[in-house]
């Protein structure tokens, strides 16, 4: 019943569910809160609302509750914390308070959690429940820094004091036009990107440049999930330092029926036949994307 502190956050803000340029404007989601007390040169951030009272939860709930299973979902999530002798109500959410986020430095990819706790003791408690001994730092306006290592905090303070990831033009630039009220955003630098980073992630590498036929390399990735009326709105942008990448405008959905479950919609102009094909995205997989469909993918393209 003893788990790792990335495992029990991770379980925790699941089962939350179950219950530009230099000009660009400042963040002001409460997602992106925590960004004002990252370093500016972090690897990546992870910001999620855990507020249950929150607007977009509700409308996530409202959501789930057009699902004839989505009790069992919740149930599920609660017999996942209960099996971790935790409840949401009365240890994870006064413990993790309204905004958490998971920040990874720039160096060596150490990771700091950020919470802004309602009960200090509640945290204490819940921290305890880790495999290993955690180590804390008090931050302003009652946030908490968290990380499995002395060294890691000391890292962290370092960076931060070289300034902070809200002042970044990339994170800037990555979160402008994103959703100001998500349930969570996610943003990961330049230089992670170039290097395929994957840490506490199921990323796959991405290669450093966007296209080939682009003369650019990633600045930046910024993504954020929505609560809508209709289901759940995955937003996202790129930045690269080469000539800006035209946007795709869907113009199908207009006959795609309105209780359909998914739809995607993509252009499959030569580039995105070419880029698709390269190792660093799906080449190693299209021999078996090809033999269950019976046709090569360039073809559908």
């Amino acid at each position: 019943m003893r788990v790792a502190l990335t495992t029990l956050f991770a379980l925790a803000l699941v089962a939350a569910a179950g219950e530009g340029g230099e000009n660009a404007s400042a963040p002001s989601a409460a997602t992106q809160s925590g960004a004002a007390l990252a370093p500016a040169d972090a690897a990546g951030y992870v910001g999620v609302d855990t507020d249950l009272e929150s607007g977009q939860w509700h409308q996530l709930q409202e959501l789930l509750d057009r699902f004839p299973d989505g009790d069992r979902v919740l149930e599920w999530f609660a017999d996942e914390l209960g099996d971790e002798g935790v409840s949401w109500e009365e240890d994870v959410q006064p413990a993790l308070g309204p905004v958490s986020a998971v920040v990874v430095l720039g160096d060596d990819n150490d990771t700091v959690v950020l919470v802004q706790p309602d009960d200090r003791t509640k945290l204490e408690a819940l921290l305890a429940k880790a495999n290993e001994e955690q180590v804390t730092a008090d931050l302003e306006d009652g946030w908490v820094a968290v990380a499995e290592e002395q060294g890691h905090l000391d890292a962290y303070r370092t960076a931060v004091d070289r300034g902070t990831l809200d002042g970044a033009a990339g994170f800037r630039e990555a979160m402008t036009g994103l959703p100001e009220d998500s349930i969570a955003v996610a943003y990961l630098s330049g230089k992670a990107l170039a290097s395929g980073w994957t840490a506490y992630a199921p990323l796959v590498p991405m290669p450093r440049r966007v296209g080939p036929n682009t003369d650019g390399t990633l600045e930046s990735l910024g993504l954020a999930v929505e609560a809508t009326d209709d289901g759940l709105r995955i937003a996202g942008s790129v930045r690269t330092d080469g000539p800006e990448v035209p946007s795709y405008e869907p113009t199908l959905f207009r006959r795609v029926p309105d209780r359909s479950i998914i739809a995607v919609s993509f252009h499959g102009t030569p580039e995105l036949t070419e880029l698709l094909g390269s190792e660093d995205a799906l080449g190693a997989f299209l021999p078996a994307v090809a033999e269950q469909l019976g046709v090569e993918l360039a073809d559908i393209l």
